[in-house]
């Protein structure tokens, strides 16, 4: 008997615990769940200084998941830039020509052919 109340008394105080700290964070809501960025892909550029990244997300109001690429370059002195590189919202799997000036993608729009655009 005493063994239950050793084990039980500790459980009690830990789940009383967890619930008040519980309380004290802040709700995630639907909304923000379900608004989640999510990154699919990154692949590092040739020389090192730039990066492009894959990122996935819900548009609600084209009712659409949306695969856009994004480009990071490092200027060197430690600040960088990050641009929006596609807008279609269906572009994905970057990849870099051997001397950095071109990136490759897919992208799943109708009609559309493989695509390679200078890295600006």
């Amino acid at each position: 008997m005493t063994i239950r109340k050793t084990v039980l008394l500790p459980l009690l105080v830990v789940l009383i615990l967890a619930s008040a700290q519980a309380d004290a964070k802040p709700k995630l809501t639907l909304d923000k769940f379900f608004s989640y960025v999510a990154f699919s892909g990154v692949k590092l550029s040739p020389d090192g200084h730039s990066v492009v990244i894959v990122t996935d997300r819900a548009d609600w109001e084209q009712n659409i998941f949306r695969e856009d690429l994004w480009l990071y370059r490092d200027d060197g002195r430690g600040a960088g830039s990050l641009t929006q590189f596609t807008h279609s919202g269906r572009d994905s799997k970057p990849h870099w020509s051997p001397n950095g000036r071109w990136i490759a993608f897919l992208s799943e729009q109708p009609g559309a052919f493989p695509v390679a655009a200078p890295a600006p």
